[in-house]
C-alpha cells in the first residue's frame, strides 16, 4: 500500500476533515511561520498513523464481532430457556386440559343422565297434570251435559205446556169465533145482496128510464116519418092533379069537365088509382105511410112509373114542389 503525503485539511482519525483554524474575529490567520520538515519523518508519521487507525479498527471489529458473537449466545440461550418453560408451560397446559377434558366428560356424562332423568319427570308430571286436567275437564263436561239436559227437559216441558195451553186456547177460541164469524158473513152477505139488489133496482130504473127515453124518441121519429109521408102523399097527390089537368089541357078539353077527365085518366092510366089503393093498404096494415121510394108507392104492379116517364116527371117535379114549400 502507498503511502500518500497528508494535506493539511486530511480527515482527522475519526475520519472527518481538518478544518482550517481560523480566529474568532471571522479573519483568515497568517500562516504560521514554516518550519522547515523532513519528508521521511512525515511518511514515518503516516505510516504509524495508519497502522495505528488499522489495529483500532481490527481492534473494534474484533469487539463488535464478540458482542455479536455474545449477542447471539445470549439470544440462544434465552430462546432455549424460552422454550423449555414454553415447553413446560405447555405439557402443563396439555395435562390440565386432559384433566379439564376428563373433568367435562364427566360433567357431560353427569349432566346427561340428570337431563334424562329430569325429562322422565317433567313427562310424567305433565302426563299426570294432563290426566288431571282431562278428568277435572271430564268431570265438568258431564255435569254440564246432565245440567243442559236438564235444563232441555224442563224447557221441553214448559214449551210443551204451552204448546197444549195454546191448543186449548185456539180450540176454544175457534169454538167462540165460529158462531160469530158465521153471523158476520151471514151480515156481509145480506148486507151484500140488499146492496146488489139496490143496484139492481138503480140500473133497472136507469133502463126503464132510458126505455122511456127511447120510446119517445122511437115516437117523435114515428111522427116525424107520418108527418114526413102526409106531406109527401100531399105532394105526390098534388103532382097527380098537376098532371091530369096538363093532360085535360093537352086532351083540349074545359077545366069544367075536369071531373070527366080525370076520370078518362083514370080509366087510361090505372096504374095511377092503383098505385094509391095499394099505399092506403099498405099504410093501414103497418100503421105507417109508405116513402115515395118504395116501389108499391109508385103503381100496383111493381113496375113502379118507370114504364110512363110523364108521369114520372110529374111526380118527381110534385117532390121538388112539396120539398121547396
Amino acid at each position: 500500500m502507498q503511502d500518500t503525503p497528508r494535506s493539511s485539511a486530511s480527515p482527522d482519525a475519526g475520519g472527518r476533515p481538518l478544518a482550517a483554524t481560523t480566529p474568532p474575529g471571522g479573519m483568515p490567520a497568517s500562516p504560521p511561520p514554516t518550519v522547515p520538515h523532513d519528508d521521511a519523518d512525515l511518511d514515518a508519521a503516516a505510516q504509524k498513523l495508519d497502522q495505528h487507525s488499522r489495529q483500532l479498527r481490527a481492534e473494534m471489529l474484533a469487539n463488535l464481532d464478540n458482542c455479536k458473537r455474545r449477542l447471539v449466545e445470549r439470544h440462544q440461550r434465552a430462546a432455549a430457556s424460552a422454550a423449555a418453560s414454553a415447553a413446560a408451560e405447555l405439557a402443563a397446559k396439555q395435562q390440565e386440559l386432559d384433566a379439564a377434558q376428563v373433568e367435562l366428560a364427566r360433567h357431560q356424562e353427569v349432566t346427561r343422565r340428570v337431563g334424562h332423568a329430569l325429562f322422565k319427570h317433567a313427562c310424567w308430571r305433565r302426563q299426570r297434570t294432563l290426566g288431571s286436567i282431562v278428568w277435572q275437564a271430564w268431570r265438568a263436561h258431564t255435569r254440564r251435559q246432565s245440567f243442559l239436559q236438564t235444563q232441555l227437559q224442563a224447557a221441553a216441558a214448559r214449551f210443551d205446556l204451552r204448546r197444549r195451553t195454546l191448543r186449548a186456547w185456539r180450540v176454544l177460541a175457534a169454538r167462540q169465533l165460529r158462531p160469530r164469524l158465521k153471523a158476520q158473513a151471514t151480515a156481509a152477505l145480506h148486507r151484500e145482496r140488499e146492496l146488489i139488489l139496490q143496484e139492481a133496482q138503480a140500473a133497472a130504473g136507469q133502463q126503464a128510464q132510458r126505455l122511456q127515453e127511447v120510446q119517445l124518441q122511437l115516437g117523435a121519429a114515428v111522427a116525424a116519418r107520418e108527418a114526413l109521408a102526409a106531406s109527401t102523399r100531399a105532394a105526390f097527390e098534388r103532382g097527380m092533379s098537376a098532371l091530369n089537368v096538363e093532360a085535360l089541357s093537352l086532351a083540349g078539353g074545359s077545366p069544367a069537365g075536369s071531373q070527366g077527365g080525370g076520370l078518362h085518366l083514370q080509366h087510361q092510366f090505372p096504374g095511377a088509382a092503383g098505385s094509391q089503393g095499394a099505399q092506403q093498404q099498405l099504410a093501414a096494415g103497418s100503421g105507417s105511410p109508405i116513402p115515395p121510394w118504395h116501389p108499391l108507392a109508385r103503381d100496383g104492379t111493381g113496375r113502379g112509373n118507370d114504364a110512363n116517364p110523364s108521369c114520372l116527371t110529374a111526380a118527381h117535379a110534385a117532390a121538388a114542389a112539396a120539398g121547396v114549400s
